[in-house]
């Protein structure tokens, strides 16, 4: 297939077919109108042999969206040539989508229907099919625990309150040191040769020992005895009864947490103006998830006003197109994936 040309205004026959059209009269009578080649007029009114949508068998938008389709027509004699603007547009239901004029076709409500084209005596139509428009709700930022809090101090033990009985006295165990002799008490029953070592014998009662030292040949009661020691034994340590203190809390620094921000702020996205926008100035609330790179995952538009002109899909083209944003900074200050609420403005 040719390419698509545009009709010329100029052209005899068809400024004849586009007069009847475009005003309801006959093309005998719109032929007669003409200044030019009359018998052409009758020849180029029955021409027309097709119609068709150019590059489009469906249309599937949400509410609230335009979609813009063209109609080209082929004449008997020619290629086909641009009809969008000359031909009649309509819709079956209204409630679902509206013809705006010149193949501009309103997505109103959810459903299906169908997109109506008239040129030349020939009709084609378009499947359309609605879907709702995106409700979101505004997700819940989320806000970073508090620290915790400090331990409480180290509650030290009251000391025991003084007491007036006198320590008690240890004596000496001069029993024990009586048998010291049968402790440890060097016997001459075996023979010893060269270096054996001494040989001892130990209490056959097994029951009390004394204090001192004992010579070869000696016995328990030329040893002294001694005091038993209760002194706690020497060195670092915790004291029996307290424990340790505990470790000292960690430090806390100051919370670096902050959002992302969009550089430019609300008119970041000015340069996505929709072409085909009836107002001038336009207003989009978008929900966004920004990692940590700065890199904007996820776009969905909460609010848009005015409707159906097509702001927040370029909200939505523009946040998501690759533009780096200044991410957000977790409490450490480093760079963190979040979520936030921004307000964006457009203005022509």
């Amino acid at each position: 297939m040719s390419s698509p040309r545009s009709l010329d205004p100029f052209s005899p026959f068809e400024r004849v077919l586009h007069f009847g059209e475009r005003h309801g009269v006959p093309i005998v009578i719109a032929a007669l109108l003409s200044s030019t080649s009359v018998h052409y007029a009758f020849a180029y009114a029955s021409t027309i042999v097709e119609v068709q949508f150019k590059d489009v068998a469906k249309v599937q938008c949400r509410s609230g969206e335009n979609v813009q389709v063209e109609l080209l027509a082929r004449a008997r004699f020619g290629g086909f040539a641009d009809a969008t603007g000359a031909a009649s547009w309509s819709t079956d239901n209204a409630l679902v989508a509206q013809s705006a004029g010149a193949g501009l076709l309103r997505c109103l409500g959810q459903g299906d229907t169908v997109f109506r084209a008239t040129y030349g005596g020939r009709t084609v139509v378009l499947p359309v099919h609605v879907d709702p428009p995106i409700m979101m709700v505004e997700e819940e930022k989320k806000e970073e625990p508090p620290p915790p809090p400090p331990p409480p101090p180290d509650e030290k033990p009251e000391p025991p309150p003084p007491s007036n009985t006198p320590p008690e006295q240890v004596q000496p165990n001069t029993t024990a040191a009586a048998k010291a002799g049968n402790l440890l008490t060097a016997t001459d029953d075996a023979p010893k040769t060269g270096d054996d070592p001494v040989s001892f014998v130990t209490d056959p009662n097994g029951s009390e020992y004394g204090s001192g030292t004992v010579m070869k040949g000696g016995t328990a009661d030329k040893s002294k005895g001694g005091p038993v020691s209760t002194a706690p034994p020497s060195g670092s340590g915790s004291v029996a009864g307290k424990p340790p203190p505990p470790p000292p809390p960690p430090q806390t620094g100051p919370d670096l947490s902050a959002v992302p921000s969009l550089p430019g702020g609300k008119n970041f996205c000015n340069g996505y103006f929709p072409g085909d926008a009836d107002d001038d100035n336009g207003f989009v609330q978008v929900v966004i998830d920004v990692d940590a790179n700065g890199k904007v995952t996820k776009a969905v538009v909460v609010k848009e006003s005015p409707k159906g002109q097509g702001f927040g899909k370029g909200a939505r083209s523009c946040l998501l197109s690759g533009r780096k944003i200044n991410p957000g900074l977790d409490a450490g200050g480093k760079p963190a994936a979040k979520s936030l609420t921004i307000n964006l403005n457009f203005t022509r």
